[in-house]
């Protein structure tokens, strides 16, 4: 399954921010920053990384919705687990 070409840039783009995110906290690290700080800022990077998860799911659910793919019922059971596992 191809993402579609809006989800696609977006997702690009969370990821490459999500790059700097990461870049940054190991910079805070090796700065030897205030523990608090750092968390914060690893949990912005996580919160980043679920958003990028859910727009994946959505592009997923959308495109089997779309063009009625026959899910079995353990493929079915599969993405709805991940749905609200991301959720």
């Amino acid at each position: 399954m191809a993402l579609n070409r809006c989800n696609r840039k977006t997702i690009l783009q969370n990821l490459r921010r999500i790059c700097g995110q990461v870049q940054g906290i190991e910079k805070m690290i090796e700065e030897d920053r205030d523990v608090a700080e750092v968390l914060q800022q690893v949990t912005a990077a996580s919160s980043a990384l679920r958003s990028v998860a859910k727009l994946l799911l959505q592009d997923y659910a959308a495109d089997c919705f779309a063009t009625s793919k026959k899910l079995n019922k353990k493929e079915l059971e599969k993405l709805i687990e991940q749905l609200f596992k991301n959720m």
